[in-house]
């Protein structure tokens, strides 16, 4: 995580635009215009190489002509080098990342009729690629992200191959929101095969908190009735004084207005037992037109992890991510779990103004604005 300390803004700003396109589509194009310029590429590709947006599929775009695209998959796709190399070696498996050069030499791509046919017309000459979602998964194609740097730039190195796989867990559950959005606003079908792949709780509840659907991770949890649970006539609820902003964040998200915060920016934290562990929740809206197809006005969409699952990163994890100093880092860490200043102060025995002044200062290496947008960023950074 150590390029964090001098890339925190771009890649945050990077993840948040991830769940925004995660809820409106339209937007990934430019998802893929902020990695490429991230990772230094001139162009970017979100795809379900195997099929076809008439067979369910789709493709993003950023700096390729639909032309080539098109020209690609009626002409080319079966001489791709990368892909075969892929296919042969069987590397399209969930969170795969690997460099052109590892699957294929580079003088036996720039010496193939296929570099000179279509790559090079194209302006392309490496390339980087992640699988977000691997042939393995249920209920969905492979899907691929792919970086592009055109003749004459030096090749993608290790590092950027790094940067990548960073990014991929949060694609992973941005494409996966989108793929189960799309089917509610097709169909308003609640097939969960695509969900029920991730390892994280995703939730869709209306604006009175009644459940409408739930992935195989967030059933698991909700049926243990610890901290939050789902009563007979299908409300989810809190334990405690928790149950209160729950409700309240449900409602402010299904039924966003001009000033309500933005996607994925409200946490609550939910107290499971008295063991320290917990979990959190993390809100936004979904569409109109996603809401109409279930039956529903308004609803709220909800992420959901596991504390034990994810343990807190620890004080030297946090000072390398985000440059703290250690008393920053061990308020930084108390922070994620408690929101009360004072609390803070008295569990880490110092005083409430200190802890206010670190808090200040952590919110200014973690360009955020709050609490609930610095445990956001924390989770972006180690909660994989």
């Amino acid at each position: 995580m150590t390029f964090l300390n001098a890339d925190t803004k771009s890649f945050f700003h990077i993840v948040d635009s991830i769940y925004d396109a995660a809820l409106f589509p339209d937007r990934w194009p430019n998802v893929l215009g902020q990695i490429a310029n991230w990772l230094g590429a001139t162009k970017g590709l979100l795809i379900t190489p195997t099929h076809t947006p008439e067979l369910g599929g789709f493709h993003f775009s950023f700096g390729i002509l639909a032309s080539t695209l098109h020209e690609w998959r009626t002409r080319h796709a079966p001489d791709d080098m990368w892909a075969n190399a892929g296919i042969r070696g069987g590397l399209f498996i969930q969170s795969k990342v690997v460099l052109g050069t590892e699957l294929v030499p580079r003088d036996a791509i720039i010496n193939s009729a296929w570099y000179a046919n279509f790559l090079l017309p194209a302006d392309i000459e490496h390339m980087l690629s992640g699988v977000v979602y691997g042939s393995e998964t249920a209920g969905t194609p492979p899907v691929v992200c792919s970086l592009f740097r055109g003749p004459g730039m030096d090749d993608f190195s290790i590092d950027h191959r790094e940067r990548l796989a960073e990014l991929i867990p949060h694609l992973s559950r941005g494409v996966g929101v989108m793929i189960k959005l799309n089917s509610l606003q097709r169909s308003g079908a609640l097939s969960n095969a695509v969900l029920d792949e991730l390892q994280f709780g995703v939730i869709v509840a209306d604006a009175d908190a009644r459940l409408i659907t739930a992935n195989l991770y967030a059933r698991q949890l909700l049926n243990r009735c610890a901290g939050l649970t789902v009563t007979r006539s299908g409300v989810l609820v809190a334990d405690g004084s928790s149950n209160t902003t729950l409700r309240h964040l449900i409602s402010l998200s299904a039924k966003p207005s001009v000033g309500s915060p933005g996607h994925f920016s409200s946490v609550l934290k939910v107290p499971v037992g008295s063991g320290g562990r917990s979990y959190t929740l993390q809100f936004s809206s979904i569409t109109l037109e996603a809401a109409r197809n279930i039956g529903v006005a308004n609803a709220a969409l909800i992420f959901l992890s596991d504390s034990s699952d994810s343990a807190v990163p620890s004080d030297t994890d946090l000072q390398a991510a985000f440059d703290l100093t250690p008393a920053e880092a061990r308020v930084a860490r108390v922070a994620i779990e408690i929101d009360s200043v004072n609390e803070i102060a008295a569990q880490l025995s110092i005083s409430v103004n200190t802890v206010k002044t670190h808090l200040k200062s952590i919110y200014a290496k973690t360009e955020a604005t709050s609490r609930s947008q610095f445990v956001r960023r924390v989770l972006a950074a180690f909660n994989k």
